[in-house]
């Protein structure tokens, strides 16, 4: 587990989420706290939340089982695909909180290898696959019944923690 560097803002939501995300006792199987509490894939307290919920895997992997209802549709009966693919980004960020690094997605690519239905448990893992200098690589794997319905592949990048309180301000200010 990496630990990360002092920093001065504590209130930051985020940042607090990866205080919290992985005391001495978590264990595998554990959940993982919402990125923020707005959070449009995890964040309780947005009504338009996708409501992924994470658990601690084995290996610094996460786990998790969503169902993707009505308010994702795409083709009848069909979860669109941009739905997903934000499913998977949130999964990616719940690796970031497992392994204790703050880091913001590069790269995203989605494989669907099968139609993800509606109304069926999708059962997902995402882990990391190998680092380079400040990358971190990724991979994922959706399940629905036991089939292989979707992969993701991701790059994050390793950020400084401050970058999280507003990382969009330092760039358009």
């Amino acid at each position: 587990m990496t630990s990360l560097p002092a920093f001065d803002d504590e209130t930051n939501p985020f940042i607090a989420a990866f205080l919290a995300a992985r005391g001495e006792d978590t264990q595998v199987g554990d959940a993982l706290p919402a990125h923020t509490p707005m959070c449009f894939g995890c964040g309780p307290d947005n009504h338009g939340s996708m409501g992924l919920q994470a658990t601690l895997g084995p290996d610094d992997s996460v786990e998790a089982v969503h169902v993707f209802d009505d308010r994702f549709i795409g083709a009848p009966g069909v979860a669109h695909g941009g739905a997903v693919s934000a499913v998977l980004d949130d999964l990616f960020g719940f690796v970031m909180l497992a392994i204790r690094e703050p880091a913001v997605t590069r790269d995203l690519s989605v494989r669907y290898r099968l139609p993800v239905r509606l109304g069926v448990e999708t059962h997902m893992r995402a882990w990391v696959k190998g680092r380079e200098s400040r990358e971190i690589h990724l991979a994922a794997e959706l399940r629905q019944e036991d089939h292989l319905v979707a992969t993701g592949r991701a790059v994050f990048i390793q950020v400084d923690p401050r970058h999280l309180s507003a990382p969009a301000r330092k760039f358009f200010s």
